[in-house]
């Protein structure tokens, strides 16, 4: 922790009341060491010792002087021990006492010291103040006016008081009333007093009182406020500072103090007060008397004790701003014309303002920070004066610095008939056709009089313009005015022409609507259908122009979007043609595309359609459908519709048109080739073979495809098989001879006639002369075959007599079947 001397403006605890202190001098002379502090850091002041040796040296010289002041009220006198460069006088003169009730004062001081600067400082303090007493409190009011002479700070305080037994309250407040001056303990540095106030209490113990206690809260306003010392600075900086004091004996005092600060900063002092009365036994003096310590602690005692505050000005700091400025010495130029000087600023910080003085301030326009200055020359004056001055000051919030002066000399027009000047409206507008150029054209005299009616001719001699309106000759006040717009973003110059040649000039420049900057056209989509193989690339190119149609040049960002594909940019820059291009290629999908290009905000922008479609030369058989699920009937008839769709080898459908051929192995086909629909679906159909076995059936879409291949199970038709009766034989075997009895054997066939069909359901029936004596429907065998056991009865024949039955044989319910007449007859 660092610890270094405070210096004191009043001693922390007096040994005795500057009432008793005047008593004592009356009797002889004090030396005085009040106030005197010990350097606990060694931080190049006199050390303890030395301090306390040096003290008692100069103490005569302090106390003979403090003598003869106390006569007129109270004072202080206090000398820098340590290396004799400074010190202080204060003192303060009732002005009006009512001894009792009031008193009104006037304390003034000086001092010189280094207590808050790396310089010494010589610190006037001049105040008026007003103390009333009650029984038992004195309220106080004060003013002060500080002022640092030594660099010329100047601040007021305005004070309160609250006195009491054993207790001192006082509060401070201290407001500038000087600016920024030039610091000597920093290069480049600025200081002025900073804005601030402080609250002080004081107490001792009635008790014990050799013992005190001081509190004191200190705050300062600025953003860099040296508080404790020029190099050690801070914004708005606090400090808070405890001490303890102890008066053992009346002639001396002890005490210690710890400054602290923001930031960690802190000060500890320790303070030493010797009073020595000449005349005084020192037995007597340096007796422990309480009462005699305690008769200073007492209200009636400190009637005429000075002021608690900070005599000392506490600075606030600031780079200082360097700013110079400079005009040529001379200058001249033609009545009328304006003439363009240098004006040469120096500003280590920023552009400060430039104003002007001097006679020819009147025709100086205002400084543009371009490092010209312009003057418009009034008229020659024959029988008078034409020269002028002219001073620049260079203002930086409260800095000024002024220039030399520039002496300006007027010189008469050559003379000339007419003269014309065209001035503009606006240096820069809208190539829109609306927003416009006014041109104003003022013919005067030689005498710098408006000619009016004078003829004017107007013409754009550089650049697409048009002339909105003009006059063709001035009005009285010697004018005439043209209105010019264009449609074309150019650099525009007009020039008007008076009837003797006499010609001005100006120009103006027509700039792009940037804000309008619409796409106009989108450009590179084919009218034909692309190809969806995700590689051809297409180049799109936007053209931009503003709302009037002109040409908005290089750097217009164009925003690029796609539903599908792939865009080489989100957004691209336009050329000096006002045209962006963007590569796109072609989606994997087959369908449109909308490619939308847009301009500045607002803008609905252009759109593309590109079509895509599949890449036929890819195209395969990528499904084959139609296949029935389990096996068909060989029937010759059934027929079955079969589906190949087609697509790219990108998946996509490949639309109509594309040729598919059909094979198959057994069946018919309805056709052997068959084109695609719009889905890329091809189909044809398969007629059911009259005979057993698997069909296979392949569908290709190009040579080069392998084609997909279904196969369909075709089986015996049992629903459509024949019967046909291959024997019909008597049968003798059964044992009875009242009937007649026939074995009938019938074989099935397929519907074709040509193939057996084992497992056909074969049916017997009859008329009512006969019978089956089996089971009249049969399963024919793995051999097709079937039989069954017919009778007639006929026992009741007689001889010559017979009869006849009619038998029927089917397959299946679809079997026609087949007949045969069986006939029994009676026995002879």
């Amino acid at each position: 922790m660092p610890h270094r001397v405070l210096p004191q403006e009043t001693s922390p605890n007096q040994a005795m009341s500057e009432a008793s202190a005047r008593r004592q001098s009356q009797q002889g002379g004090a030396i005085n060491l009040e106030g005197q502090t010990i350097d606990m850091a060694g931080s190049g002041r006199s050390g303890a010792a030395q301090s306390f040796v040096s003290g008692l040296a100069v103490s005569g010289a302090q106390k003979a002087m403090q003598d003869w002041l106390n006569q007129f009220g109270t004072a202080r006198l206090g000398l820098d021990a340590g290396s004799f460069h400074g010190g202080s006088l204060d003192m303060l003169f009732p002005l009006y006492d009512a001894k009792k009730s009031s008193l009104i004062f006037s304390q003034v001081g000086v001092r010189r010291n280094d207590r808050f600067t790396d310089s010494y400082r010589t610190t006037v303090n001049v105040g008026l103040g007003y103390r009333h007493f009650f029984d038992k409190v004195m309220l106080g009011a004060n003013a002060f006016y500080d002022a640092d002479v030594t660099r010329g700070n100047r601040r007021y305080g305005l004070g309160a008081e609250v006195w009491a037994d054993y207790l001192k309250l006082n509060a401070n407040g201290y407001f500038r009333t000087s600016g920024w001056k030039k610091s000597p303990d920093m290069d480049n540095m600025l200081e002025r007093p900073a804005n601030g106030f402080d609250l002080r209490a004081e107490g001792y113990l009635p008790q014990l009182p050799q013992v005190g206690a001081k509190l004191i809260y200190e705050k300062y306003y600025g953003h860099d406020v040296g508080l404790f010392g020029s190099h050690d600075r801070q914004e708005n900086p606090s400090a808070w500072t405890v001490g303890l004091t102890y008066t053992p004996v009346p002639a001396m005092t002890f005490g210690i103090e710890q400054r602290m600060g923001q930031g960690g900063r802190n000060e500890t002092a320790l303070t030493i007060g010797m009073r020595y009365a000449i005349g005084v036994p020192l037995n007597k003096q340096f007796a422990f008397n309480e009462n005699a310590v305690a008769a200073s602690r007492k209200l009636k005692n400190m009637r005429q004790d000075l002021v608690e505050r900070n005599n000392d000005i506490v600075l606030e700091y600031r780079q200082d701003r360097i700013i110079g400025v400079q005009l040529p010495g001379t200058a001249s130029g033609i009545e009328g014309s304006q003439l363009t000087f240098p004006v040469n600023l120096v500003a280590n910080k920023g552009t400060p303002q430039v104003l002007w003085s001097g006679s020819a301030a009147g025709f100086a326009l205002p400084y543009g920070g371009s490092g010209s200055g312009i003057l418009t020359l009034p008229a020659y004056n024959p029988n008078g004066n034409n020269t002028y001055q002219l001073v620049a000051t260079a203002a930086e919030g409260t800095y000024k610095v002024q220039s030399n002066a520039m002496t300006i000399t007027v010189n008469a027009a050559p003379v000339a008939a007419l003269r014309v000047m065209l001035e503009r409206s606006k240096a820069v507008a809208s190539a829109d056709g609306t927003d416009a150029v006014t041109f104003t054209a003022t013919v005067k005299d030689s005498k710098e009089q408006p000619v009016a009616d004078t003829a004017v001719a107007w013409k754009v001699t550089k650049g697409t313009a048009s002339f909105k309106s003009l006059a063709r000759t001035t009005n009285r006040n010697g004018q005439a005015a043209a209105v010019v717009t264009s449609l074309k973003a150019d650099d525009v110059a007009v020039q008007v022409t008076l009837a003797d040649g006499t010609a001005a000039q100006s120009d103006t420049r027509f700039s792009v609507d940037t804000a309008s900057a619409a796409v106009i056209q989108l450009d590179g989509a084919p009218s034909t259908p692309q190809v969806a193989n995700s590689t051809d690339v297409l180049t799109l190119k936007a053209t931009i122009k503003d709302k009037s149609g002109s040409n908005v040049g290089a750097g217009i960002v164009v925003h690029w979007h796609a539903d599908r594909g792939v865009l080489s940019a989100a957004s691209s820059l336009t050329d000096d043609n006002g045209v962006a291009v963007v590569n796109f290629t072609a989606p994997s999908t087959v369908g449109d595309v909308h490619v939308t290009a847009t301009g500045a905000a607002g803008d609905p922008g252009k759109m593309a359609t590109i079509t895509y479609v599949a890449d036929l030369a890819t195209a395969t058989v990528a499904q084959l459908d139609g296949a029935p699920a389990g096996s068909q009937p060989a029937n010759g008839s059934d027929v079955v519709t079969l589906q190949a769709t087609v697509k790219d080898r990108n998946g996509n459908p490949v639309g109509p048109g594309v040729a598919v051929s059909w094979s198959t192995d057994i069946g018919t086909l309805s056709a052997g080739t068959s084109s695609t629909d719009g889905d890329g679906k091809a189909q044809t159909r398969l007629k059911a073979p009259l005979s057993a076995g698997t069909a296979h059936v392949t569908a290709k879409a190009a040579a080069s495809d392998a084609g997909k291949t279904l196969a369909i199970e075709y089986v015996l038709d049992l629903n459509s098989a024949r019967a046909e009766i291959t024997d019909v034989s008597e049968n003798w075997d059964q044992g009875d001879f009242s009937s007649r009895y026939w074995d009938i054997t019938v074989k099935a066939w397929d519907v074709s006639g040509d193939v057996k069909a084992p497992g056909a359901t074969v049916t017997f029936s009859s008329t009512s002369e006969g019978n089956f004596m089996t089971p009249v429907t049969v399963i024919a065998s793995g051999s097709g075959k079937a039989s069954a056991l017919f009778r007639i009865p006929s026992g009741d024949l007689a001889c010559g007599d017979s009869r006849s039955a009619t038998l029927t044989v089917k397959a299946s319910a679809s079997d026609p079947g087949v007949t045969r007449v069986l006939t029994a007859f009676g026995d002879c």
